[in-house]
């Protein structure tokens, strides 16, 4: 298996692989220096993200240490990325811990050089005591996932008043959930894929079952009468444990700051605590080797437990066991459709065709069944007692 460098990176797997976007180099800051006045003398790349959507890299000047952004063009726009940072800022003057975002010469957070769009980022003070560990992978202790809860909680706080009517301009490589609660599912779900090039032509090769369609249908009925019980709001939409910065390295650490909102978009509070439980405490990496998956238990209720410290919106909680199976279907069409259209990596292709189809169906499984019913336990007694 190849070492975490330069050249390699997170996948969709737990090996390491060659990244899809080649790093930040020396001569990509020459020609973005001349735009962000703090970015102005000598400057040096002294680490490098091995996130697989962009390519990001932690740079020092002579004013200090930045985190730089860059996207491709093909998926994110200087608009997209603006809007983004917009909601990132309402969050900071509600009192969130998020990451100062540096405007440019023409006072635009978002920069577009070629086929590019640059975004900088204040480098938070704090230790990134996941940087290197894998998506879909859990926390080191149940302290952290504590921290992680009540970080959530006071950012839905925040955000409630940000926008409710505007969803994201972008259509690319976000999550949401519009197929999931939309009246008919698999109208949603067919319109979908007729509506991307990519999709229409990976699913013209690869069609869904009428089995996994009827699933959906199925999963879906206790969802219609509950989704406009809640407000729709902004939310982050990728809240797992290496898009938190933490106060120290000691397990007793508390969350210095909430980083990396490019999934964000408006959706409710039970889909993002959700997508949440998803992405942190099911070792989804596993199940190609079968159903019988680890599951952080311990986490998972130190999640809870710390999200209900908060005092609000408690009641969504109850949702969010009837939402989960259903929770990763919108972003895995975006994932796909990201890997076959724009980055056409066949192989992450084939591992988010199969994210789609096999979750789904785990979670009606004998474990998923029983996982639900526990969670349902766990969230009734809030987190503290199973």
């Amino acid at each position: 298996m190849p070492e975490l460098n330069d050249h390699c990176g997170h996948g969709m797997g737990t090996d390491l692989e060659s990244k899809d976007w080649v790093n930040i180099s020396a001569e990509d800051l020459k020609r973005i220096q001349p735009y962000y006045p703090v970015l102005q003398g000598e400057m040096d790349i002294i680490w490098h993200s091995p996130r697989p959507f962009s390519s990001a890299s932690i740079i020092r000047s002579a004013q200090g240490e930045f985190l730089l952004k860059r996207s491709h063009h093909s998926f994110r726009s200087v608009a997209d990325l603006q809007q983004e940072h917009h909601f990132i800022a309402h969050l900071a003057r509600k009192g969130v811990a998020v990451p100062q975002i540096f405007s440019n010469a023409q006072g635009q957070t978002a920069t577009a050089l070629d086929d590019w769009i640059y975004e900088l980022h204040e480098k938070v003070a704090g230790e990134d005591i996941y940087a290197d560990q894998q998506s879909w992978k859990s926390f080191f202790v149940a302290q952290h996932a504590l921290q992680a809860g009540k970080a959530l909680a006071h950012l839905h706080v925040a955000a409630a008043d940000f926008l409710p009517d505007q969803s994201r301009t972008t259509q690319y490589l976000i999550s949401n959930q519009k197929i999931i609660e939309s009246p008919s599912i698999l109208q949603a779900f067919a319109d979908r894929i007729q509506q991307s090039p990519a999709l229409s032509e990976y699913f013209a090769q690869y069609p869904v079952s009428d089995d996994f369609l009827a699933l959906l249908l199925r999963l879906q009925q206790p969802l219609l009468a509950q989704f406009p019980k809640f407000k729709k709001i902004w939310t982050h939409n990728d809240l797992h444990a290496s898009n938190l910065l933490w106060r120290n390295g000691s397990d007793q650490a508390e969350v210095a700051a909430v980083i990396d909102f490019g999934l964000t978009d408006l959706t409710s509070i039970p889909y993002d605590i959700a997508v949440a439980i998803e992405r942190n405490f099911i070792d989804w990496l596993a199940l190609d080797q079968g159903n019988d998956l680890h599951i952080d238990v311990e986490s998972l209720c130190a999640f809870i437990h710390g999200y209900a410290q908060t005092g609000e919106n408690l009641a969504q909680l109850d949702f969010v066991p009837d939402i989960l199976p259903l929770a990763h279907i919108d972003f895995a069409l975006y994932e796909l459709e990201y890997f076959v259209g724009i980055t056409r990596n066949e192989t992450h292709a084939k591992a988010a065709y199969a994210y789609l189809i096999e979750h789904t169906y785990w979670f009606v499984s004998a474990q998923g069944q029983d996982f639900l019913a526990q969670l349902k336990r766990i969230i009734h007694a809030r987190g503290e007692h199973v």
